[in-house]
């Protein structure tokens, strides 16, 4: 039952504490960006495409993450998954406080409407440690 309260009050903290810079920072060149700009242009003038792209993403972060915790209640014999968990979320905060970037023109990373436990939708300055990516690295 502890579990399972710290697992809540650790996804909330995610939710309602955003990590982004409220300030102006300069932006590293981002080629990527650069190359895939047809592509968030075409997501740009669909947004129905690319609600849906977040939320089937973040559904399918939500339920490998909730099937890992479910089978480690079930059949776990060791911390290591929650503890895991728990520095991940620990190193995210360190790193956002850390590094600031400036949002690419064209930013489309934004709420569709749609909650989930393990994705943190919105503006957040989480380009360099992407949480749901993170989070599954670790389950696997």
């Amino acid at each position: 039952m502890i579990i399972i309260i710290v697992f809540i009050i650790v996804f909330a903290c995610v939710q309602l504490f955003p990590n982004m810079s409220l300030f102006k920072i300069e932006c590293l060149l981002d080629y990527t960006h650069d190359y895939t700009s047809s592509v968030n242009d075409w997501l740009k003038d669909n947004s129905g495409a690319k609600n849906a792209l977040l939320i089937i993403g973040g559904l399918m972060s939500d339920l490998v993450t909730l099937a890992t915790l479910g089978m480690w209640t079930w059949k776990g014999k060791t911390w290591r998954l929650p503890l895991a968990l728990v520095f991940v979320y620990v190193a995210k905060a360190i790193t956002s406080a850390l590094f600031k970037y400036r949002y690419p023109e064209g930013y489309l990373w934004e709420n569709p409407g749609f909650y989930s436990l393990t994705t943190p939708y919105g503006a957040s300055n989480d380009m360099h440690f992407t949480l749901h990516v993170c989070l599954l690295y670790v389950i696997f």
